[in-house]
This record gives structure tokens, sequence and C-alpha cells, in this order.
């Protein structure tokens, strides 16, 4: 009879070196490239929205996003410091689901901080409405969202 061992530590060897030169030129070959070609631009556009987001969490009060089913509109009410500055800003409603949706509105509320937004267009569902506003003390930055029932 004949002894298999020298066969199988042999084969198990081919196998192995098979398998480690396939996966070292899959590698070669793989292109992965974690870093943006802009990584510095972009980096500095999203340090200015962390600043955005932390200017705004600094106010006393926070901005108010509520739907009225009633009417069908959504009313914003921002921060109490807001009132009477002059300001400009933008409302993005997104919709996570189908981005053809998505709408942007001026931000252009009354003397005391609100503005309505008629709804009764929008599909149901999940919206996320973005605020970005700028005051003369810098620009701030509002995220909520809002679910708003099937018609």
């Amino acid at each position: 009879m004949k002894n298999i061992w020298p066969c199988a530590i042999i084969a198990y060897f081919v196998v192995f070196i098979t398998g480690i030169i396939t996966w070292v030129s899959f590698a070669m070959r793989h292109d992965d490239q974690l870093v943006r070609p802009d990584y510095y631009e972009h980096e500095m556009k999203y340090q200015s929205h962390i600043d955005r987001v932390t200017r705004t969490s600094a106010l006393k009060s926070e901005a108010a996003v509520a739907y009225n089913p009633v009417e069908k509109s959504i009313r914003i009410a921002l921060p109490a410091a807001m009132f009477r500055q002059k300001l400009q800003g933008t409302i993005h409603l997104y919709r996570p689901s189908d981005a053809r949706l998505d709408q942007k509105l001026l931000l252009a509320p009354a003397i005391d901080g609100t503005q309505q937004i008629n709804a009764s267009h929008l599909q149901g569902g999940l919206w996320k409405l973005r605020l970005n506003w700028n005051t003369e003390d810098g620009e701030y930055y509002f995220e909520k969202s809002v679910v708003l029932p099937d018609p």
C-alpha cells in the first residue's frame, strides 16, 4: 500500500500558495481609494457645516417644525434669538426615498419668527426639512424630520 501523506502535503502547499498568489494579484489590481482627490476642500466645507450646527445648538432656544393636518401646512418657528434680525436663508424639503420630489424654498419668516409652508401638494411619508440661514452673527443650520400622512 502506498503512503498518500507526501502527496497530500504537497497538494496542500500548492493550493495554499495558489490562493496567496491569487489574493495578492487581486489586491494589487484592486483600486480602492479611501481619500477623495479634493479631500481638503471637502473637509473645509464639512467643518463649516459643523460650525453652523454648533452655532445653532448654542442658541438658548431651538427652532421648531410642526405639521398641522387641518391646514395641511408645515409651521417653522425660528429660535427667539433670531426674531427681528435681518436674515437670509433657504428651506430644503428633502425626500429620502425620491430625490425628484425635493424642493428648495426661500426662508422668509414673519416678524414673530414663524413661516407657514403649504404641504397639500407634498406626498405622504418621511420628509427631512433642512434650514440654512445667515445673520450678521454667522451661519446657522437646523434639520428636522416630518412625517406627512397620505392624502
